[in-house]
């Protein structure tokens, strides 16, 4: 959150020397129209994900941050819901926490942030060809939003309206789930099919809540990630409590050396560029598996434009048990966790997340890339759980109300 409200605003890291501009003015998910524009309630990150693998020794790591759009919540809950409801008696014999208090937590923060008692909330996804709809459409339904694509939505005078049967109908707050750059084709990347014209000049204007708020992106950027632990002691006057994977960005030319020198034993990846929960492809090459044709590349790659790519040491993850053709089998696995401001301006951490498992025996992190197999997750507690859910009965009464 300082990170994101120092680079969009007064930028003193830029000026301290803390961060080198090519990091944040020649990223592509620095968004120059949002540059100045302070977000209506002053939040950048409404929520935030990250990913953990486990190493050797049992200490956690950062391997990711997600602070786009934090993919993998509708996911979780879906594991979650079909789990307890294939399972009911172990859910009560070990005391699983529900997470249904998670997003009612989740749900009053963005009910808080419009200053209204019943505001319009529609949830913006890329729609059904995006991989992860399913999610989208899941998670709305059980929030109650309106899930909607940019062909539904419209600005009319620095306004945000959802289009309906009824005529044009005013939107409080957008709960993203649409990349920052798809967002407005006016004022960001002008071919995109999926954005609402003029949403930036109504987010200028103060007229719309957008959760996380655009530009956000920058900060999950891996080129980011080398300067996380300086970042922290710097604006917290603390070290990280969980560290990150060791991300080396060669577009200092010591770093280079060090990177170039250090290919057996490192991974390089794309400083900028995203990866999706559900990709099947990497960018990611482990330095030790190089051929010489590839290592001659990469290292022709890395000296000409250094500033494009990270180094990464590669740090070996533990397993969990996957039911494979074989039986039981050992696979990599790694902890996606959810934290959602409160209302409260506090913090809610999901008493679970979502672990993935790679179909890989490779223990090393980027296997994890072409994985596909989630597992739900349970924290237990020492007491009976209350059961909570936010979905409605199909059989509830449905209190009529008066409208316009």
């Amino acid at each position: 959150e300082l990170i994101l409200a120092d680079l969009y605003g007064p930028q003193r890291l830029l000026r301290d020397g803390l961060l080198p501009s090519a990091v944040v003015l020649g990223n592509p998910h620095f968004l120059r129209p949002c540059h100045g524009v302070p977000p209506r309630d002053g939040r950048y990150l409404h929520a935030y994900a990250a990913d953990l693998g486990r190493g050797p020794d049992g200490r956690w790591w950062v391997l990711a941050d997600r602070t786009q759009a934090p993919a993998g919540v509708g996911f979780a809950l879906e594991n979650r819901v079909i789990l307890s409801r294939c399972l009911p008696e172990l859910f009560r014999e070990f005391h699983v926490r529900r997470l249904a208090n998670h997003f009612q937590a989740m749900h009053e923060n963005l009910v808080c942030r419009t200053g209204k008692e019943n505001p319009r909330i529609v949830l913006l996804t890329p729609g059904p060809e995006g991989e992860g709809f399913f999610a989208h459409a899941y998670l709305a339904r059980y929030l109650g939003y309106t899930l909607a694509e940019g062909g539904d939505l419209t600005v009319r005078d620095n306004r945000v309206y959802l289009k309906s049967v009824d005529g044009l109908k005013p939107v409080d707050l957008i709960l993203r789930r649409l990349d920052a750059e798809d967002c407005d084709p006016l004022e960001l990347r002008s071919d995109s099919p999926y954005g609402v014209a003029g949403l930036v000049q109504s987010s200028r204007a103060g007229n719309i809540t957008i959760a996380n708020a655009m530009g956000s992106g920058l900060a999950e950027t891996k080129a980011m990630l080398a300067f996380v632990p300086t970042l922290c002691r710097r604006l917290l006057g603390e070290d990280l409590m969980i560290p990150n994977v060791p991300t080396w960005w060669p577009g200092d030319e010591q770093i280079k050396e060090f990177v170039l020198g250090s290919l057996d034993r490192l991974s390089i990846d794309s400083a900028y560029k995203r990866r999706s929960l559900l990709s099947r492809a990497t960018s990611t090459v482990p330095g030790a598996a190089l051929s010489p044709a590839e290592r001659l590349a990469i290292i022709d790659q890395l000296t000409t434009r250094g500033d494009d790519y990270v180094g990464q040491e590669l740090v070996p993850l533990s397993t969990t048990p996957v039911w494979t053709a074989d039986g039981l089998q050992p696979r990599p696995m790694t902890l996606r966790v959810f934290i959602v401001v409160t209302s409260d301006d506090g913090y809610s951490v999901m008493p679970g997340g979502l672990t993935r498992v790679s179909s890989f025996a490779d223990a090393r992190s980027v296997a994890l890339h072409r994985g596909d197999g989630t597992k739900d997750t349970w924290v237990l507690s020492d007491e009976p759980q209350t059961t909570l859910t936010l979905f409605g009965s199909p059989l509830s009464y449905v209190k009529p109300k008066r409208t316009g």
